[in-house]
């Protein structure tokens, strides 16, 4: 055989296994130690946006 297509075997098999559709419990940290998943926190109060900065682009954006 030849070994591109051992690579290409090998690539697709590993692509395949980190694409599975089982959802874990446990998530791994850097040090392979079990991290917990929390959720995220509720938000506080209502935040007001406001506008930074404003640039115009010119004509750049009439042509597509």
């Amino acid at each position: 055989m030849n070994i591109r297509l051992l690579a290409a075997i090998a690539f697709s098999l590993l692509l395949l296994q980190g694409c599975s559709g089982k959802e874990k419990e446990t998530v791994w940290g850097i040090f392979n130690e079990p991290v917990k998943r929390e959720e995220l926190p509720e938000p506080v109060g209502a935040e007001e946006l406001s506008i930074a900065w404003k640039n115009g682009v010119g004509d750049a954006g009439e042509d597509g």
